[in-house]
């Protein structure tokens, strides 16, 4: 599995992406997981994209628990995106055009139902 932590530049092409914070890895992020199996299946490669967005909470996995976690369930490439003042002012469509279009080569996203991006949540799965 390729891992990229904290860093912005990287590219890839025909991928199928989940995007959350993925802190926990629990039943629901598994199963956003599971359904990229189908596109894998198809040649595409699976990214699990993690925002790093600071919280006061302490992480129920340390990174090494999760990757090895990630890697367990098949993923091809983990990315910790740093979520930054940049990514934050980001609108929705800025966003898909600039990190999952250019940088991701996305193919298909696979999120949950309450999914929210962009700056202001204002982006959602309908999108």
């Amino acid at each position: 599995m390729i891992c990229i932590l904290g860093k912005e530049d990287f590219s890839f092409h025909n991928t199928v992406v989940t995007i959350g914070k993925f802190d926990a890895l629990h039943i629901g992020h598994k199963a956003l997981i599971g359904r990229m199996k189908e596109y894998k299946d198809k040649g595409l490669k699976s990214v699990v994209f993690r925002l790093d967005i600071p919280s006061a909470q302490t992480p129920v996995r340390s990174e090494t628990e999760r990757i090895d976690v990630l890697e367990k369930l098949g993923v091809d490439i983990y990315i910790r995106y740093p979520f930054n003042e940049s990514v934050a002012r980001m609108s929705a469509e800025n966003f898909i055009e600039k990190i999952l279009i250019e940088k991701l080569g996305i193919k298909a996203l696979i999120v949950g139902e309450d999914f929210r991006f962009g700056h202001g949540r204002l982006g959602d799965a309908g999108l």
